[in-house]
């Protein structure tokens, strides 16, 4: 389990939300000391990537609304 939903916490409030996560040494993040190996980085940031890619590819996505329904809308990543 892990607590760094406070990353996303307010942002899912309007729009979705997901974390890419990557291994920190020794499992220390949000501190001064934390520090994570240039791979690892490298593979987070493949990983966003692939992920841009493929909703910029989608024709639309669907969110759910206020009153609790669902709607389709377009999917637009510059």
């Amino acid at each position: 389990i892990s607590r760094a939903y406070h990353d996303s916490l307010f942002m899912a409030r309007i729009a979705p939300a997901g974390m890419i996560f990557i291994p920190c040494k020794g499992g220390i993040s949000h501190r001064p000391d934390e520090s994570c190996a240039p791979e690892d980085l490298a593979r987070g940031v493949l990983v966003l990537a692939r992920t841009l890619e493929r909703l910029s590819t989608a024709e639309d996505a669907v969110q759910d609304t206020r009153d609790g329904s669902r709607e389709s809308v377009p999917v637009i990543v510059p």
